[in-house]
């Protein structure tokens, strides 16, 4: 064996690099090097160096040195890179400048093409050299992922009959129907039961008939329900039996103690046939058997309820055992659109309560959330209480309603949620530029359309949007479920395609929403939860930052808007000098401020309103006033109309209407501390 050769010895000394500090035009220092072995220390009457800008370019520049015999020019930018021989890693040294550039001689009197754009061909030769290294160098899940991309790739050379492929697709697009079209289509072909777009009422929405039909009507088991009201035992023989499902119809009996004998027995059918579709929903999912009658005796229904229910829900495949019927995917969601339906129909003023909610999902076998969410596609509204389980502990839930009453009916048309067009996102909508840009996570960021609808002239020759006045309400009383939000401003908003996202950002739900076509200068109202407890925005905090936003918006998208908003063009305006200032003579806000307190008509809370110019932080302040004199805001109305703050708070003083000495001191209060405009830095007050 020969003698082992002894390791040489490393170098510990590390790589270092001299660095010129930059000169003062900003140009330099550069750092070049000459592939062709030129040295410019000894070229004969020296190099003479130019630096170029480039026009388009930012920090980018190209080096020349003109020498006697041929100029160099200084191309691309490049990174110098050193190899530590002690760790044995190559590195990427720094450049003052990061410039670093290829110097390549030049003849003169030629002319230089510039470099074309890479070619269809080139970029395909690009991708099967990065294929290559993936293949040689990449790690497995690099490789699994580019597999994954070519297997996703449709190749004209995997496609046969390409040609009549193009053709028929070009076919298809000349009878394409436009955007209104196609939502009107798919808003027609709900997958739920017979209803009534137009109906005010939810008894008109959901006609028993649609959801009872007339071939099911006569066979229904209805006398069998009636004896169970009053007799617990019997009621328990039907609970076993399983012949009303698992339960939950027997639960709802006391709703057939109505004295008149037509709405009793129209209950009784709704409450059988939801508790066969409990049934056949649950256990179901395929029938088997001879006929229909040794189908009808396995379910425990009647032939002539089983019969029509095949038919509608079922789709009959061949079997060599028989008859076979298999409930399919769609169909089985109409069946629970028929049970959902039917289950707050059933209900008194068609509300179905949190605790029922929570059985029936019991017996589905299916979270409350997702019913909800199936509920609110029947048209239903929902917001979210608490409750107690089957066993005693308490938990959130919902009530849900169709077609409640409130002030401002709508049709089941307006109650059914919008279609999903699967619209891009604002750009960077998760990033903190878009919420500082939104004003902390802005509820209507984007609010109004860039396409400003055409002006409109009056009789006086000025323009209708010139005349146009900002409008922004914030209501808590007109909708039992939800805040509603108002936005108007002449014909400048659109079609507001970007709200809907904002809202969303701000962390609330917009239950529905009534947009006015563009141009036609009506209002945009917004239906909105918060998506924290799904129920109205009460934190005064909230409804601050919603209406901060849309004047924030309008002030970025529709300048001409800051002649309508306050706080936009200047500080309050200051009056003259106030002489009986306790510490001497000082200059005042002149802020015409107007307050009322009037005892509402039904005696129970005093109503507040407030007139005064509007500032950021307006509505915080004057709750954290009211607090601070021990009033109690039961609820509250924010509106801005132009310059002015209209607000109306409902008020109570221990429970109670104001006395009329706690209304002067309630309007001495707000009187002098909105005069003074000072703004509550901290929106923490809430109601």
């Amino acid at each position: 064996m020969g003698k082992k050769r002894k390791a040489a010895a490393v170098d510990d000394t590390p790589a270092q690099i001299d660095q010129l500090a930059c000169s003062a035009d900003g140009t330099g220092p550069f750092t070049v090097y000459f592939p062709s072995g030129f040295d410019p220390s000894s070229a004969s009457g020296g190099c003479d160096w130019t630096a170029y800008e480039h026009t388009k370019g930012r920090n980018h520049y190209t080096l020349v040195a003109r020498t006697q015999t041929y100029p160099l020019l200084g191309l691309d930018r490049f990174a110098l890179g050193v190899y530590d021989r002690r760790r044995g890693r190559l590195e990427v040294a720094p450049v003052q400048g990061e410039r670093l550039l290829r110097m390549e001689p030049r003849v003169y009197g030629q002319q230089y093409d510039p470099r074309e754009a890479p070619s269809a061909y080139d970029e395909q030769k690009r991708r099967e050299h990065n294929k290559r290294l993936v293949e040689e160098f990449g790690s497995q899940r690099r490789k699994r992922q580019l597999a994954q991309a070519e297997a996703g790739q449709v190749k004209a050379e995997h496609v046969s009959a390409a040609g009549a492929i193009l053709e028929m697709v070009a076919a298809a697009g000349e009878g394409a129907a436009g955007k209104e079209e196609v939502v009107a289509a798919a808003l027609a072909q709900r997958n739920i039961p017979p209803h009534n777009p137009a109906a005010t009422a939810a008894e008109e929405a959901y006609p028993v008939d649609g959801l009872v039909p007339p071939a099911v009507r006569d066979s229904l088991e209805i006398r069998r329900l009636f004896p169970a009201c009053d007799k617990p035992d019997y009621r328990e023989t039907l609970r076993t039996s399983g012949q009303f499902g698992s339960g939950y119809v027997l639960t709802r009996l006391e709703l057939l103690s109505q004295k008149d004998d037509a709405a009793r027995e129209e209950r009784a059918r709704m409450l059988c046939m939801l508790g066969h579709l409990l049934k056949l929903h649950a256990r179901f999912g395929t029938l088997r058997g001879r006929s229909v009658e040794d189908m009808a005796k396995k379910a425990f229904i009647s032939e002539g309820v089983l019969e029509p229910l095949l038919d509608m829900f079922y789709t009959r495949e061949g079997s060599h055992e028989g008859q076979r019927y298999v409930l399919s995917k769609d169909k089985k969601a109409l069946m629970l659109s028929y049970i959902l339906a039917l289950a707050v129909r059933v209900e008194n003023s068609s509300v179905l309560e949190p605790h029922c909610l929570l059985a029936l999902a019991e017996e589905l076998k299916a979270k409350p959330g997702d019913l909800v969410n199936r509920f609110r596609e029947l048209g239903c509204s929902d917001f979210s209480v608490a409750a107690l389980n089957s066993e005693g502990a308490k938990v959130r839930s919902h009530r849900v309603a169709l077609l409640p009453h409130s002030s401002e009916p709508k049709t089941l048309a307006d109650s059914f949620p919008a279609l999903k067009l699967g619209g891009k996102k604002p750009p960077g909508a998760k990033s903190a530029a878009y919420h500082a840009a939104a004003l902390i996570k802005a509820p209507t960021a984007r609010l109004v359309a860039r396409a400003a609808a055409p002006e409109a002239s009056t009789q006086n020759g000025t323009s209708a949007k010139s005349e146009a006045t900002v409008v922004v309400k914030i209501d808590n009383e007109s909708d039992p479920f939800a805040t509603v939000v108002t936005v108007e401003f002449g014909d400048y908003l659109g079609e507001l395609v970007d709200t809907v996202a904002a809202l969303k950002n701000l962390g609330l739900n917009i239950k529905r929403a009534k947009l006015k076509q563009a141009g036609t200068g009506g209002k945009h109202r917004f239906y909105v939860t918060d998506g924290a407890t799904s129920e109205k925005v009460i934190r005064s905090s909230k409804i601050e930052e919603i209406r901060l936003t849309i004047l924030n918006m309008m002030l970025a998208y529709h300048p001409e808007s800051s002649e309508q908003i306050a706080w936009s063009t200047s500080a309050p305006p200051r009056s003259d000098v106030d002489p009986t200032h306790p510490l001497g003579a000082r200059k005042r806000y002149g802020i015409q401020t107007q307050i009322e307190v009037r005892e509402h008509e039904s005696g129970s809370h005093s109503t507040l309103i407030v007139n005064t110019l509007d500032r950021p932080g307006l509505l915080t302040d004057i709750v954290k006033v009211l607090k601070d004199i021990n009033l109690n805001v039961v609820s509250a109305e924010v509106d801005t109309i132009g310059r002015n703050a209209f607000d109306k708070f409902n008020v109570t003083y221990h429970g109670e209407a104001l006395p009329e000495p706690m209304c002067q001191l309630c309007v001495n209060a707000l009187q002098y501390y909105l005069s003074q405009a000072e703004v509550e830095k901290e929106w923490s007050e809430s109601y």
